[in-house]
């Protein structure tokens, strides 16, 4: 089955009760959820309209991690694998570390391909962004991956013997 990728890079937000959001620029605090994108929306949606098996869901933005808890939560069709910037209470850096990481997984960079087979997998992507030295930039990255996800195929080739 196909495999979809999301990737949001913007601002997130929680309203009172805890709901958390992604926030674009014309998004008025008061009104979450009338004017943001509601982590919980986006797995309804896909769960209705999308077709395929896979979902990888990226984010770097604050509470990001909020699509890992709600990819938790959901008994779905879809096999939901999560890599995101932050705990789901907790903010980002803003400074975009976590992007730059991600797209070096994406593009088959050799330090990203940890067991030095010429493939990066996702998890070797989610290990090198919850690396240590890392960790203290990008303000807690996750990586969620359930458990019969079926998510564990090769995201690239990696730079080694290129």
């Amino acid at each position: 089955g196909d495999t979809l990728i999301l990737y949001f890079a913007g601002h997130g937000s929680r309203d009172k009760q805890g709901k958390a959001f992604f926030v674009s620029y014309d998004a008025k605090g008061g009104a979450l959820p009338q004017t943001a994108w509601a982590v919980a929306s986006i797995f309804e949606t896909l769960e209705q309209e999308f077709r395929g098996r896979r979902a990888l869901l990226t984010a770097d933005c604050c509470y990001s991690g909020s699509l890992a808890l709600e990819a938790k939560r959901r008994d779905s069709r879809i096999a939901y694998a999560c890599l995101t910037s932050s705990l789901s209470n907790v903010t980002s850096t803003g400074k975009w570390t976590f992007t730059e990481c991600l797209l070096e997984g994406f593009q088959g960079q050799p330090w990203v391909d940890l067991n030095r087979d010429g493939r990066v997998e996702l998890a070797e992507l989610a290990e090198t962004l919850e690396h240590p030295e890392l960790r203290k930039v990008l303000m807690n990255p996750r990586f969620s991956r359930p458990a019969r996800s079926g998510m564990s195929a090769s995201i690239c080739a990696s730079g080694k013997g290129r």
